[in-house]
């Protein structure tokens, strides 16, 4: 059934399943451990960045202080081991069939310093809102399926990541399943968890695809860039989320980095101490990019937005509009999130009612819907395919 009231937009990377080849650069301790050359750091004598934050006093006084921020996010830490995974074909399947492939299209190894200082400072972390223009008179409001834009996550509406039982009772299955990262990964005494450091090793040398190996790879690209944890370990609570594998892209993984984003964000700003800041932040970057029409250009618009931006494209942009001032150019509100025409198609969520409805047979030599769900990674692209196939039917 095809409601023909439904405004869409044709996403050509997801129809074609296009994926762009990452840079390569990482950490050079884990680079020499696991044999691979690493590009060496970009260190520099460039002036610090801060943040403006304002805070309220307890006598009410409204005072700005200048905060000192480090990234947790390490996005040339996945792209590093992209760059390898990508040499190994089935490796690429593997990912891709949990719903995680849209990451190969990452290219962008750092966040850029000058435009995140100002997006903190207008990023509203409690209601996930990034607020533009002299006075902040534009809010964008951003949702989980603005992260499936960007990075192509898994998104199923109502199918939270299931977090692994705080509870833990030797001898049960939790406490096994745990136990088993432990030892697989040499967990040393004196930490609660095993090092990401030892799964980077172990993705970079092996040549395994099945169960072990997307496990694996979906904790450490968490850790690293989608929910980065700050001490560098084994995030012991999604290790239930990744456990039964043929679910992993039966939730909704958007919708936890997010949530992760706000609430690290919101960390940082309620610590004045605290220097490092949590949550994938390369997300935020990209929506500025897309959303923020410098020039009157309207970036393109295909499924990961993340495959559009590179070093030099975010350098060059992000040099020229400082001249002007970050959030002065016009705002697209209304195209964005463009997955979001493919979850209403869909029904996820529900699409208002009193939509105008046909009902047709599928003629010979198009694929049903069966065979549409079987080559598909996740129900955003299962709902792309079966409309295209309609338009042509009807």
């Amino acid at each position: 059934m095809l409601s023909v009231d439904c405004i869409f937009v044709v996403i050509d990377s997801i129809l074609l399943g296009v994926d762009c080849i990452p840079l390569v650069v990482d950490q050079q301790e884990v680079a020499a451990d696991v044999g691979y050359e690493a590009v060496p750091s970009r260190k520099g004598t460039k002036k610090t960045q801060k943040v403006k934050l304002e805070y309220v006093e307890p006598d009410g006084k409204t005072i700005e202080l200048d905060r000192d921020f480090t990234p947790i996010c390490r996005p040339e830490a996945l792209i590093n081991m992209l760059s390898i995974i990508k040499e190994k074909d089935k490796q690429v399947k593997a990912i891709t069939e949990i719903g995680f492939g849209g990451l190969l299209s990452i290219r962008l190894p750092d966040i850029n310093k000058k435009l995140i200082c100002w997006i903190l400072e207008k990023f509203n972390s409690v209601g996930h809102m990034l607020q533009f223009g002299e006075g902040r008179k534009y809010g964008v409001q951003l949702y989980d399926y603005d992260v499936y834009d960007v990075f192509r996550l898994p998104l199923v509406k109502g199918v939270d990541v299931e977090e692994t039982p705080r509870k833990r009772v030797e001898g049960d299955g939790t406490f096994e399943m745990i136990q088993r990262w432990f030892r697989k990964y040499n967990k040393k005494d004196n930490v609660q968890s095993a090092a990401l450091s030892e799964v980077e090793i172990y993705l970079a040398n092996t040549n395994e695809y099945g169960d072990e190996f997307k496990r694996a790879f979906v904790i450490y690209a968490l850790g690293v860039f989608l929910a980065p944890t700050s001490n560098r370990l084994v995030d012991i609570k999604l290790l239930k989320a990744v456990e039964d594998v043929s679910k992993i892209a039966k939730q909704n993984w958007c919708k936890y980095v997010l949530d992760h984003l706000g609430l690290a964000v919101c960390r940082w700003n309620e610590k004045i101490t605290n220097t490092r800041v949590g949550g994938c932040l390369q997300f935020l970057e990209i929506i500025y990019l897309q959303r923020a029409l410098f020039r009157g250009v309207s970036p393109p618009k295909e499924i990961p937005l993340v495959q559009h931006w590179s070093p030099d494209e975010v350098s060059e942009r992000v040099a020229a509009e400082v001249k002007m001032g970050f959030g002065l150019a016009a705002v697209d509100l209304t195209s964005y999130p463009l997955s979001k025409s493919l979850g209403d198609l869909s029904g996820i969520p529900h699409s208002a009612s009193g939509s105008k409805m046909i009902e047709f047979a599928i003629p010979e030599g198009f694929q049903t819907n069966d065979d549409i769900e079987k080559s598909c990674d996740d129900e955003l692209e299962v709902a792309l395919k079966k409309y295209c196939r309609d338009l042509y039917i009807v």
